[in-house]
C-alpha cells in the first residue's frame, strides 16, 4: 500500500514540476512570486 501511495505523490510532484518548468519556459513570473 506505502508503495502505490508514494508512487501517486511521486506523480503529483513530476506534474507539480513540469508545470513549473512550463511556465518558466513561457516566461511567467506567477510561478517565483507563489
Amino acid at each position: 500500500m506505502k508503495k502505490e501511495l508514494d508512487k501517486k505523490t511521486l506523480e503529483k510532484e513530476t506534474d507539480f514540476w513540469n508545470k513549473i518548468k512550463d511556465s518558466l519556459k513561457k516566461g511567467s513570473g506567477k510561478v517565483c512570486r507563489k
